[in-house]
């Protein structure tokens, strides 16, 4: 007969730890946040929420662009990634400060930063393992996505994507949200460049058409650009602290977006944040 071992304190606190970090993987942030979103849905009413994306950088100006988005009403808050420049827990825990202090749930995609030094697991523990994911608000579909590394997503995923879309064909509105652009806005009409693969970026745009998507949110390239890719309104949004690229001043400048939802009409206004 085996005789048991018995674990004792030490033993307890090791399985009580593992047991902390796997419920931290299945339930982060991210899924918390879903179920705030959920129980709060509108129905058929009007409403907005906010978006903002690449507040990432050892100078970010993320917690002034926080600081001018609490005021803004909103239900709940899209971070499109880049949240942190390499993954570390001082910058999770710095940039979950200015998160919590906007007072509203916050859903987050991963950005490629977020991939440093095998990054995927961190963001796992702190937002959970919903990587792909699409919830019904206000009438509307919402639909979000992994592509922070930029390649192909994959026969799968892409299959996931067309099922989501084709069952949100009865929404009043279908809005997609990732970190990389389809393609770079700065260098004109579908053209890749700081933005995906370009056979990816063919493969869902296809899917978008598709799937009637009202608007994709994007962040990476670091600033403001609004357009359309083979007929898909696009919205990049990477100024919400991140060192900006583009010197001109029509696009480089910090900010993040309020989305109104009016009856069918999805409209997205933009807050500049002022240097001081």
């Amino acid at each position: 007969m085996r005789r048991r071992r018995d674990v004792g304190w030490w033993g307890l606190l090791l399985v009580l730890g593992w047991a902390a970090v796997a419920s931290a993987a299945t339930l982060g942030s991210n899924d918390r946040a879903l179920e705030a979103i959920r129980a709060r849905d509108p129905g058929d009413r009007d409403f907005s929420f906010l978006v903002v994306g690449d507040s990432r950088g050892p100078r970010s100006r993320f917690p002034q662009v926080a600081e001018e988005m609490r005021p803004v009403s909103g239900d709940f808050v899209f971070h499109l990634g880049d949240l942190t420049n390499r993954g570390t827990s001082k910058e999770y825990e710095e940039v979950q400060r200015s998160l919590d202090s906007l007072g509203r749930p916050v859903l987050a995609v991963m950005g490629n930063h977020e991939l440093v030094d095998r990054g995927r697991g961190r963001f796992a523990l702190r937002f959970g393992q919903s990587f792909d994911g699409a919830f019904r608000y206000g009438g509307g579909l919402f639909l979000f996505f992994d592509n922070a590394d930029g390649r192909p997503v994959g026969e799968k995923r892409l299959a996931w994507l067309r099922s989501a879309l084709e069952e949100g064909r009865d929404a009043r509105f279908r809005l997609v949200f990732c970190h990389q652009p389809l393609y770079d806005p700065r260098k004109g009409q579908e053209v890749s460049g700081h933005s995906m693969d370009p056979r990816g970026a063919r493969e869902l745009l296809e899917v978008f058409r598709e799937g009637r998507v009202t608007r994709v949110f994007a962040s990476h390239v670091h600033g403001w650009y609004d357009g359309a890719w083979g007929g898909v309104p696009f919205t990049v949004t990477g100024g919400g602290g991140a060192h900006l690229y583009d010197k001109d001043p029509a696009h480089g400048f910090f900010h993040f977006l309020r989305v109104d939802v009016t009856g069918t009409e999805v409209s997205v206004r933009v807050f500049p944040v002022p240097t001081r």
